[in-house]
């Protein structure tokens, strides 16, 4: 077992010295929130904020929430729930593979169980069963843990009703309103050894390179563009300030030659799923590729290399 936190807003933006007094405060792990509006005002994690935690040592989790009931409002809440948490898993930079924690925050009764498996069904369409994850009460747990398909369960302590740590729960959420460096927190303890800790998921096998300008990628005998093109197939894009569009692969260009000297080294030919654009400030804009197999690409400004992570 370890001592983890969770919280949802931050006093002030200096992970730093927040890392710093989780980290003397024997504390080893944060749960945050992959979602969009940022702390220290909101509840998303950022990518400075990730780093810090990880400069000093303290592993990351993730929670995803919406309004208290929304794992109630079924598939589509699902499939979107999902969605923005990549967006937000990957524009923090961290492991796209790591699971979510998708949180039923009000008292569970067995009537929410339909609608819950349904808005998971959402979820698990965008990242897969192994990647779900529940936070709820206690009841919830127990359903959960019944029908054997989710693997992370983050118990509240809320809505125990006197019975106790559930024997399936993952990480166990158990007292509130606890402050480090003037952040509101609540106390949680991992049950198991892997609590869904974005450590757990960083590759540990040395990713390619990228292929340099003036390099020439030559496709294998037997496999043509149309074939190739096929296999890439078409992708979401989004920009800042701008509608959600679609993308193919563009011959010649530094992405697409990163994507077919890996796809011909490693004889694997993965679909892209999306391509996100961060605008990081004026003249930096962070763009990242992924697939769905789990390959990421990513550059932080125009002016930089392409590389994978």
């Amino acid at each position: 077992m370890a001592d983890l936190v969770d919280y949802s807003t931050t006093a002030n933006a200096d992970w730093a010295g927040l890392a710093r007094t989780l980290k003397a405060a024997g504390k080893v792990g944060i749960v945050r929130y992959a979602v969009s509006d940022k702390s220290p005002n909101g509840r998303g994690i950022t990518a400075v904020e990730y780093q810090a935690m990880t400069d000093a040592g303290i592993d990351v989790g993730l929670y995803w929430e919406g309004h208290a009931a929304w794992m109630l409002d079924g598939y589509a809440a699902g499939v979107a729930a999902a969605q923005n948490a990549m967006s937000n898993i990957i524009g923090a930079g961290m492991p796209v593979r790591m699971p979510i924690y998708f949180a039923h925050d009000i008292d569970p009764e067995t009537q929410h169980f339909a609608a819950i498996d349904d808005t998971l069904r959402g979820c698990a369409s965008v990242v897969g069963w192994e990647r779900c994850g529940v936070y709820g009460g206690w009841l919830l747990m127990d359903y959960m843990a019944g029908g054997g398909t989710i693997k992370w369960l983050a118990q509240t302590s809320a809505w125990e009703y006197g019975r106790g740590v559930h024997p399936s729960a993952t990480i166990y959420q158990f007292a509130y309103n606890q402050y480090f460096y003037g952040t509101n927190c609540d106390l949680v303890r991992s049950l198991r050894a892997e609590w869904g800790q974005a450590s757990s998921f960083v590759s540990s096998t040395p990713l390619p390179q990228v292929p340099g300008p003036g390099d020439v990628v030559t496709l294998p005998e037997g496999i043509d563009w149309d074939l190739v093109s096929k296999y890439f197939g078409t992708g979401d894009l989004y920009r800042p300030g701008k509608p959600a569009g679609k993308f193919k692969l563009h011959k010649g260009r530094p992405w697409a030659k990163a994507y077919l000297d890996r796809a011909i080294k490693e004889q694997v030919w993965p679909q892209v799923d999306a391509w996100h654009q961060y605008k990081d400030s004026p003249t930096a804009t962070r763009e990242i590729i992924t697939f769905r197999n789990g390959w990421t690409l990513m550059r932080l400004n125009d002016r930089s290399p392409w590389k994978w992570v």
